[in-house]
């Protein structure tokens, strides 16, 4: 597999919501898909200095909660803006941000001008989204205004989406974010070691926590998909959509290697809308810091056409440590 790496940034899109994470094109052994990486919008970038009309203008979006945890976001129709900017509409009050936390946002995105909504994690439209708060992973403008802030924090983020033409003017989007929690991330998995069910394939793990794979003689894959803990983590629960850090290992059955983020020495992060079937379905609903086995049929993998080192129709077994939201 090539080398992959998070490029984690806030980028507004005129088709859907803000995304968190990207990735630099990976090899056809990963769970990923091999269609190359997103296309970058025009954004925010380090050290932009924002008019004071443009955070003005900002300063009118308002959010407010109400009951059943769906906030009331009002952004006029009629705002305009002249250029990118970011600003705090809330302070909160929970758990100080610090560096190397992972922070949850819930987003809700919009296009300017017209203020139409494109999508929310606040109405189950979009996942919420996660990114870790350092200089490696997040834009530095918003590195900046989560400077020192807490969670319940609110800020807004304007970014072109489109340059300026004779017959259109410039887009913008509006993300309108909340910081939800804060977790820990992971280095490796652990928690409660629990034992899988007999018969599947078994995994030991070396002094750094890397994973073998071992396929019982004779095993016969049920084609149906298996997502076992092998270790059970603290962290909060996955949910559908997210995008995520993992360490990983993939193996064909009869004990061939296709794929390892260990062995590569770094982490992969991958949304769980951009990867095989087998992923998305076997690792929503796991615990962040957990040690997940998976044994994913060819119809959640990669079907009937041959993928780099796996052949066609193939069962594939992996064993995956998720590290954190993002």
């Amino acid at each position: 597999m090539g080398h992959m790496k998070t490029l984690i940034k806030l980028t507004a899109t005129a088709a859907g919501i803000a995304l968190l994470a990207g990735m630099s094109g990976c090899a056809d052994s990963s769970p990923a898909p091999s269609s190359g990486s997103p296309s970058a919008s025009a954004g925010v970038s380090a050290g932009t200095v924002f008019s004071e009309k443009d955070i003005a203008a900002l300063k009118t979006v308002t959010f407010a909660d109400a009951e059943g945890g769906k906030p009331v976001i009002t952004v006029p129709s009629d705002l305009v803006l002249t250029g990118p900017a970011a600003v705090i509409l809330r302070e909160g009050d929970g758990e100080a941000i610090k560096e190397g936390d992972q922070i949850s946002l819930d987003l809700a995105q919009y296009t300017i001008p017209g203020a139409a909504l494109v999508a929310s994690s606040f109405d189950g439209s979009a996942a919420q989204q996660a990114v870790q708060y350092s200089p490696a992973k997040l834009n530095p403008d918003i590195l900046e205004l989560l400077a020192g802030k807490k969670v319940g924090t609110v800020f807004a983020l304007a970014q072109k989406i489109s340059a300026e033409t004779e017959t259109e003017n410039v887009q913008f989007g509006l993300t309108v974010a909340k910081v939800a929690g804060i977790s820990k991330v992971y280095t490796r998995a652990e928690g409660k070691a629990v034992t899988p069910p007999k018969g599947l394939p078994s995994v030991s793990l070396d002094a750094k926590g890397a994973p073998t794979i071992k396929i019982p003689k004779g095993f016969k894959p049920s084609g149906k998909l298996v997502s076992e803990y092998l270790i059970e983590g603290n962290g909060p629960v996955v949910p559908q959509g997210a995008s995520i850090t993992v360490n990983y290992l993939g193996v064909l059955l009869n004990g061939t290697q296709f794929d390892s983020s260990w062995a590569r020495g770094e982490t992969a992060s991958f949304s769980l809308t951009g990867v095989v079937q087998g992923w998305g379905q076997g690792l929503a609903g796991k615990k962040v810091g957990s040690q997940v086995l998976l044994v994913v049929p060819p119809d959640l993998g990669y079907g009937s056409e041959a993928n780099g080192k796996i052949p066609a129709n193939s069962t594939l077994v992996f064993v995956v440590d998720i590290l954190a939201l993002g």
